[in-house]
């Protein structure tokens, strides 16, 4: 049975008559003969049944100039026999499969020699303390896969060795090609999809000339690529065999922002954006929502209104893609719908419904501060009225104020002095206040005067009635105020009786079911009121020209002091008279 080895041989032999003498001497000077590889064919080597002993495996003794990728079919290779030692050497090598098979084809070179078809061996035995010996491989058709050279080789007699050496067949790729790719507008960072053929083995992937920042070779015909800093211009895929490229790639830079101011806004309020990259911009949004409008100034500079908005994120898109900064805050806008009533004096309270009122933090009314107020909920407040003004209800936080129109301040007149503060009937008593435009009486230790002029919003000039020691008190029909101190002198001086007859006079005083007034001269229309303690109107009359009395019926009428105010074209005169039970 023979023994499987992977081997080239060198059989030495020295045929002569010694040989039977001497069995180990080299019996095959001029090469061994064929089938004694020690391969799985072979079985045995020459060495080992010519001289004696089992062989030695040694790895290194047959090399070669084939690639470490493989060998490429058809193509011719040097290979390479050595053995050193000392004595007379020599070799067998053949390239074969398991089965014996003959791989490729050899061609012997110089000293050597082919035997049985498929081995190459030395012609002659060499002395040297290394020998070598080289020979020519044909490379084997495409697809044969690995070739193993088995050799062995001989030194003398009775030391033998064997070696292997094993190649594989190079992988032989196509040039890729590359019928698309998507998208064919990007930025650094995005993955574009490569489609074509031969991408096995690609080793590099380029977008307008910059390397891919990396590349995953999905199949043989799609890659998947990040792009990288980039520039555009072509697709290029790179294997052994070659590149392919296509154009049309677009390498783009997304827009950026940098920062926006302010920082929060309401509805219709314009935000500044800086960044860069603006010039094409489609949209703006704040928190999400589309902004009222936008103006891009130039490639770093937008100005936006707020919409709707939310907080969140500013978002500048662009074709090139998106650019967003975290930070912005949406204010919700206050507003006034409605207040009640709409007219109030000094501490009053009036109603504000609105919308968002929590962050109210004033509240005015005619450009006056309110006394108080509370949020009752995000939206009702209730206000009471400081000193106030007629116009605008104004509510404020800390973005701004609104304002809603119709507010009425019912003002309350108010004394501060009076001069004299002792004067006798008919002596003219001058008041000084704030609000005394709309008085419509004024009493003196709770009698009305006799008559009185408003001179300004601050002074009255009346004529004392038949007062009596006390409050001086001033009505108007937003309310009244009096002020103590007033000393009513009793004594007549002939020189009020002497302007008698210009006063406005009613008789009797104080009167029961009708009193007769004895009305100034005139020479044209006039008109004459009465009022009550309260101020309100109860009486109103037109009287024409050189009539110098009138009779009013005081049934029904509520006892207590009443104003008469005659006025015409000249002037006001004032008077008063009581009713009584």
């Amino acid at each position: 049975m023979k023994k499987i080895v992977l081997s080239l041989f060198l059989s030495f032999a020295v045929f002569s008559v010694f040989n039977l003498l001497a069995p180990n001497a080299i019996s095959e000077p001029t090469g061994s003969p064929a089938s004694n590889t020690g391969s799985p064919a072979d079985g045995t080597t020459c060495a080992e049944s010519c001289h004696g002993g089992s062989a030695v495996t040694q790895a290194g003794l047959i090399t070669s100039n084939i690639p470490t990728a493989g060998y490429t079919p058809g193509t011719t290779y040097t290979i390479t026999a050595t053995i050193s030692g000392s004595g007379k050497k020599g070799f067998q090598v053949s390239p074969q499969n398991t089965a014996g098979t003959l791989l490729g084809s050899l061609i012997a070179g110089s000293g050597n020699k082919i035997v049985g078809t498929k081995y190459v061996t030395h012609s002659s035995a060499k002395t040297a303390t290394t020998a070598t010996w080289t020979f020519q491989w044909i490379a084997p058709a495409a697809g044969t896969g690995a070739v193993t050279f088995y050799g062995a080789f001989a030194i003398t007699t009775n030391s033998t060795k064997k070696s292997t050496l094993v190649v594989n067949e190079a992988v032989v790729m196509s040039t890729p090609t590359i019928t698309s790719f998507s998208p064919t507008n990007a930025a650094a960072g995005t993955t574009v999809t490569i489609t074509g053929t031969g991408f096995t083995g690609a080793s590099a992937v380029s977008f307008g000339g910059t390397a891919a920042t990396s590349f995953t070779v999905v199949n043989a015909t799609t890659i998947q690529a990040i792009v990288g800093s980039g520039a555009s211009g072509d697709v290029i895929v790179t294997n052994p065999s070659g590149s392919a490229n296509k154009s049309g790639f677009v390498f783009v830079v997304p827009p950026t922002i940098t920062q926006f101011t302010p920082t929060s806004a309401k509805s219709g309020e314009t935000v500044t954006i800086l960044g860069s990259n603006f010039t094409n911009a489609i949209s703006v949004k704040f928190g999400g929502v589309v902004s009222k409008s936008f103006t891009v100034q130039n490639d770093n500079l937008i100005t936006a209104v707020v919409a709707g908005g939310a907080s969140g994120d500013v978002n500048v898109v662009t074709p090139d893609g998106t650019a967003s900064l975290a930070g912005f805050t949406f204010v919700k806008s206050i507003k006034i719908k409605s207040f009640t009533p709409d007219s109030a004096k000094t501490n009053d309270t009036i109603t504000i419904v609105g919308e968002n009122l929590t962050a109210v933090i004033d509240v005015t009314f005619g450009g006056t501060a309110a006394s108080s107020f509370s949020v009752l909920n995000d939206t009702m407040i209730v206000a009471a009225i400081g000193a106030g003004s007629t116009g605008d209800v104004g509510i404020s936080d800390k973005f701004g104020s609104v304002f809603a129109s119709g507010f009425v301040y019912l003002a309350i007149p108010t004394i501060g002095s009076f001069s004299p503060t002792t004067a006798r009937r008919d002596e003219v008593v001058t008041i000084y206040g704030n609000e005394l435009i709309d008085v419509s009486n004024v009493l003196f230790g709770g009698v009305a005067a006799n008559s009185f002029n408003v001179i300004s919003n601050t002074q009255i000039e009346a004529h004392v009635g038949n007062g009596n020691s006390g409050n001086v008190t001033v009505v108007s029909p937003n309310g009244s105020d009096t002020k103590p101190g007033f000393i009513f002198n009793t004594s007549i001086g002939i020189e009020n009786q002497s302007n008698a007859i210009n006063l406005l006079n009613a008789y009797p005083n104080p009167a029961k079911d009708q009193i007769q007034i004895k009305l100034p001269r005139n020479s044209a229309n006039s008109e004459i009121a009465i009022y009550n303690i309260l101020g309100e109107k109860v009486f109103s009359k037109e009287i024409e020209k050189d009539n110098e009395s009138i009779t009013i019926s005081l049934n029904n009428w509520n006892a207590g002091s009443y104003l008469i105010r005659w006025n015409d074209q000249s002037g006001t005169i004032t008077s008063t008279f009581v009713k009584s039970n």
